[in-house]
């Protein structure tokens, strides 16, 4: 009973026990869903699949509200307007552009 109230009183214990719940309840809800779907032979049947379908959906979005991943920045920004060949170009026309280093090694005996 002790442990029991110690661990009611950690809001890290009851953080961790409701992620792991939402985490089975939503592979549940996969299987069912994929079970259902197999099994539906009518478009009734089906429309019942796509209804459980937006309740995963709703699901999934509590659980990235719920462990912060709907508020995560992307790490990688795709620039649209890239051009590797142009970016290619500009390297070449630079290395052209820039005068030779020539390197003369002195003889010191001399």
């Amino acid at each position: 009973m002790v442990i029991s109230r110690a661990e009611l009183g950690s809001t890290d214990f009851l953080r961790l026990d409701s992620y792991t719940r939402r985490k089975k309840n939503l592979h549940r809800l996969e299987r069912i869903i994929d079970r259902a779907e197999s099994e539906a032979d009518s478009v009734s049947k089906l429309n019942s699949v796509s209804f459980m379908v937006g309740g995963l959906v709703k699901a999934q979005e509590s659980m990235d509200k719920f462990t912060g991943a709907q508020e995560a920045v992307p790490q990688v920004q795709v620039n649209i307007g890239y051009d590797p060949l142009d970016q290619f170009r500009n390297v070449i026309q630079k290395e052209a552009n820039t005068p030779p280093v020539i390197d003369i090694e002195m003889d010191e005996e001399e």
